[in-house]
């Protein structure tokens, strides 16, 4: 599925062998679309409220959505339009659990699979266009240096004029990553974070995380000042920062979409505050001012025993 405008739309067909892909659905077991996707909305996470990371958000659990929100079970019902023609049709189909859904996806849409690698390099018309792709910042620090360096070395070395960068889907990840990639496209000085405030030096709930963490931040790495808030003191992205060599310091172009999150949405705020690129895409998710983040623990409730992911 792909919800778009919120609009509902088949991606990828199962069913009847691709033949109902790209058509609109205007209803599922009776229930009209637009009713499905304001409910499933309102359940989305809400980062700095862009719809396009909530209607991306929605796509991918548009199945299991189905189920837990609105209570609709299979065989489904589904009443279709198709853009081309402004024809409606009832058609319906079974239901699949999620398992054979992905095995099916691996079999019929292998192009829809996650890249197992987080970054790659391709140089277009002879050398002329870089294409860097950056899928994730997830990898270690150590990692994301050890690609960076001698890719722009690369660059370089085929006299590239221009750089398409795609971070399309980047969900963010180790943030130090995000001001490296960002300090090859500048030649000069720069502030990355004007700050970085925490909530609190300990939280209550560090007892029921599992594994046990004590949640306590380390003492020197953050002060209370007079506005009552907790500022770092120490962090690597805080202060004047250098630009990396080799820069390129040509037209960059940046694919982005709703996908941009955390480590992405800094990368790209820093990139429009210098003017640095043109974007081509859907507006990224993250907000423009800061985002907000930290460790992910797991929770576990001491009556329940249910088990929840929360950021510290």
């Amino acid at each position: 599925m792909k919800v778009l405008e919120c609009k509902a739309y088949i991606f990828r067909d199962y069913a009847k062998g691709g033949t109902l892909a790209g058509k609109e659905i205007l209803a599922i077991n009776g229930v009209p679309a637009a009713r499905i996707i304001s409910t499933m909305l309102a359940a989305s996470m809400k980062d700095g409220d862009v719809q396009t990371s909530r209607q991306r958000d929605i796509s991918g659990d548009f199945a299991s959505n189905l189920v837990v929100l609105l209570g609709l079970k299979a065989p489904y019902k589904v009443t279709l339009a198709d853009s081309g023609t402004n024809q409606t049709e009832n058609v319906q189909v079974a239901g699949l659990k999620h398992d054979e859904l992905a095995k099916l996806s691996k079999k019929l849409y292998p192009q829809d699979q996650a890249s197992k690698d987080f970054a790659d390099l391709k140089c277009l018309d002879g050398g002329k266009i870089a294409h860097l792709t950056y899928s994730s910042f997830g990898t270690t620090v150590e990692e994301g240096e050890a690609f960076m360096k001698p890719s722009f070395e690369a660059i370089q070395s085929k006299g590239s004029k221009a750089l398409i960068l795609d971070v399309r889907g980047n969900g963010g990840g180790e943030d130090q990553l995000g001001k490296l990639l960002f300090s090859y496209l500048v030649d000069a000085p720069f502030m990355y974070y004007d700050d970085l405030i925490i909530n609190k030096m300990s939280f209550s709930f560090a007892k029921y995380t599992d594994p046990h963490r004590n949640l306590i931040v380390p003492e020197g790495l953050a002060e209370r000042r007079a506005d009552g808030k907790i500022h770092m003191v120490q962090y690597d992205n805080i202060g004047l920062e250098q630009p990396s060599k080799p820069a390129l310091t040509g037209p960059v172009y940046i694919l982005i979409d709703g996908g941009c999150l955390s480590t992405t949405a800094e990368f790209l705020t820093e990139v429009h505050t210098h003017h640095r690129a043109t974007f081509i895409g859907e507006e990224s998710s993250g907000c423009y001012y800061g985002p907000t983040s930290g460790d992910v623990v797991k929770i576990i409730l001491p009556n329940t025993k249910r088990r929840y992911l929360s950021r510290s």
